[in-house]
C-alpha cells in the first residue's frame, strides 16, 4: 500500500479489516503503534511523596471561605473544599507545574472558584501559606510570605 492510499483513508477505516482493491488487508499493512498513554511499568520512576504543610493562616482562610459559601447555598462549601483538595493534590503530584509569583513562591489556581493557593516548594516539603480570593489586595498575601 502506498503512502497516498493511506492518506486517503479516513479515521473510521484505519484498523478495520477491509479489503483493498488488490486483495490485501488494510489493517495488516499499517504499522501498529502503541498508544501514547501506555508504557511499560519499567519506565515509571518511583515518586517520592511530598510532605504537605498548611500554615495556620491558610487554614483560617479556608475556614472563612467555607463558611461564606455555606451561607450562600448549603453544600456549596463542601464543593469548594473538594475543589481546593483537588488543587492541593495536583500541587503535591506536580509542584513545579504552577508559575512562581514572588521569589520561590508559587500560585496554584482552584478550579471553579476564584481562589488561589500560594505555596513554597522545596525538595521534600510543600508549605501552603495562603488560600486567597483572587480579587483581594495582593499585598496581603505578599506580607504573609516569610
Amino acid at each position: 500500500m502506498t503512502w497516498r492510499r493511506r492518506r486517503r483513508m479516513s479515521r473510521s477505516t484505519i484498523g478495520k479489516k477491509q479489503n483493498c482493491p488488490d486483495g490485501s488487508r488494510i489493517w495488516s499493512s499499517i504499522p501498529q503503534l502503541d498508544s501514547p498513554g501506555r508504557t511499560s511499568r519499567k519506565e515509571f520512576a518511583i515518586a517520592v511523596p511530598n510532605k504537605l504543610v498548611i500554615a495556620p493562616e491558610a487554614a483560617v482562610d479556608l475556614a472563612d471561605a467555607f463558611d461564606w459559601y455555606e451561607e450562600r447555598r448549603p453544600g456549596l462549601g463542601e464543593e469548594f473544599l473538594s475543589c481546593v483538595d483537588a488543587s492541593l493534590q495536583q500541587i503535591c503530584r506536580i509542584p513545579e507545574m504552577y508559575p512562581t509569583v514572588l521569589h520561590d513562591y508559587r500560585r496554584g489556581l482552584v478550579r471553579r472558584f476564584p481562589y488561589a493557593v500560594f505555596y513554597e516548594y522545596t525538595v521534600s516539603t510543600i508549605v501552603v501559606y495562603a488560600i486567597f480570593h483572587t480579587s483581594m489586595n495582593p499585598q496581603k498575601w505578599r506580607d504573609r510570605m516569610p
